[in-house]
């Protein structure tokens, strides 16, 4: 349970029209630029210039002996970001200082002075800036106005290699769906069952499932958390080792290093998924990554613009190694046959739509083979990576039309490419030895 919530929006409003801060602090704040710039720079992007609350609009800053914490916010995401080193920085003539000063302004002036260190000098509700030579004024906010952050009770926590869970989410939040009709999709669901750690994802068009063996006993649960906020995450997990995750029926927390992040879990059960993934497979065929991105790529170029996609057919004879790719628009025809590494099963024809193999492929390296797992036109296929579990899957549902025979007249693969100019080349060389 929560032990303590946040605000609604119009509950901050209406506190904020009858209440008047005022403040009387007298403080000398010094910290260096570089140690500031990077810890304004986890909570900044955070910050709504736009929210209809002018307070959300600003940076929270509270400095005391100890440390130097900053908040920012947008009423759906939360980041808080600290100054522990008492290396780093000294508050002078007082004992705390606080403010919420106008978020853009702040972030601009930290960024962009020259000097190695920053002076903030606090008289009640404005703030002198001194860096070398520059010197700004702002106004800002009484800090006790910014809304307190949720406390989330650790019912569900759990530890993990940042790298790890990093993965995890580039492998599923891509195929978190952005429709709202049903809000629980446009998210990742985290499941732990019998110590697996699972995410997933689907817009009932494609799935993502990745898995993790708990190292520590973790009770089950379920929880889905927005793509937006794992967006943010992401972007902070690449800086450091360790991250601890708790989750309640409200909220979710991570906590890495001086980088703790909040943020509101979606509401309404994720739908079970395990039945969409077929138990077995007729036909398999294998075949680079690097190979079948740059195929890809070339049917791009009959994308709808509308849509970002065009429908693929992939024509399969796993046994003789052969795959032809083939599309068909309002903008032309499109053919390119390349041999697969290995096969087996019958010949079987898929239909995919470019955009969502385009996405998927992205998240598997160049040097790569992938296994295309495969049943009969009208089911889901699997796109399996060599070396990984197979309780990973990424799965595509094929575009529901007509499909031609699964039959290939005149397989083409490409050759080596041979070079039309270099026997004129060396020809020319011949003859200016003979001239010479």
């Amino acid at each position: 349970m929560m032990t303590q919530e946040l605000m609604s929006e119009s509950e901050m409003i209406k506190a904020a029209e009858t209440t008047v801060f005022t403040s009387t602090q007298k403080a000398k704040l010094t910290v260096k630029t570089d140690a500031l710039k990077k810890a304004l720079s986890e909570v900044a992007g955070s910050v709504d210039a736009k929210s209809a609350i002018p307070i959300l609009t600003g940076v929270f800053m509270l400095a005391t002996k100890s440390s130097i914490v900053l908040k920012g916010s947008n009423s759906n995401f939360y980041a808080e970001a600290s100054i522990t080193d008492t290396e780093q920085f000294m508050l002078e003539e007082g004992f705390t200082a606080g403010i919420v000063l106008p978020g853009k302004q702040f972030n601009e002036i930290v960024n962009k002075v020259s000097g190695k260190i920053i002076t903030f000098i606090f008289d009640g509700l404005k703030v002198e800036i001194k860096s070398k030579g520059s010197k700004f004024q702002l106004t800002g906010q009484h800090h006790d106005q910014y809304p307190a952050f949720p406390a989330v009770s650790e019912q569900n926590t759990f530890e993990m290699p940042s790298a790890a869970l990093l993965h995890m989410y580039q492998k599923t939040v891509y195929c978190a769906s952005k429709a709202q009709d049903q809000p629980v999709l446009t998210g990742v669901n985290h499941e732990v069952r019998d110590q697996m750690f699972r995410t997933i994802a689907t817009d009932r068009h494609r799935l993502s499932r990745l898995v993790y063996e708990m190292k520590v006993e973790t009770g089950d649960f379920s929880h889905t958390v927005p793509a937006s906020t794992l967006v943010e995450v992401m972007r902070r997990l690449k800086n450091t080792t360790m991250v601890k995750v708790s989750f309640d029926e409200a909220h979710v927390v991570y906590e890495m290093d001086n980088v703790t992040l909040y943020a509101r879990v979606l509401e309404g059960k994720y739908p079970v998924t395990d039945k969409l993934v077929p138990p077995g497979f007729k036909s398999s065929a294998q075949i680079p990554s690097r190979d079948l991105k740059a195929i890809f790529k070339r049917t791009s170029l009959y994308n709808d613009a509308s849509t970002n996609g065009c429908v693929v057919v992939l024509v399969f004879r796993p046994k003789e190694n052969q795959l032809r790719v083939l599309t068909n628009s309002d903008l032309g025809k499109f053919q390119e046959d390349v041999s697969t590494l290995k096969g087996d099963g019958d010949p079987v024809v898929m239909t995919c739509n470019s955009k969502y193999m385009v996405q998927l492929l992205g998240t598997i390296p160049d040097h790569e083979t992938v296994q295309f797992c495969m049943n009969d036109p009208q089911a889901p296929f699997v796109l399996h990576q060599n070396g990984v579990p197979d309780a990973n899957v990424d799965l595509i549902v094929p575009v529901r039309q007509s499909v031609p025979d699964a039959e290939i007249k005149d397989f083409n693969p490409a050759p080596t490419e041979e070079d039309p100019f270099e026997e004129r080349g060396s020809a020319y060389a011949a003859q200016s030895e003979e001239v010479a």
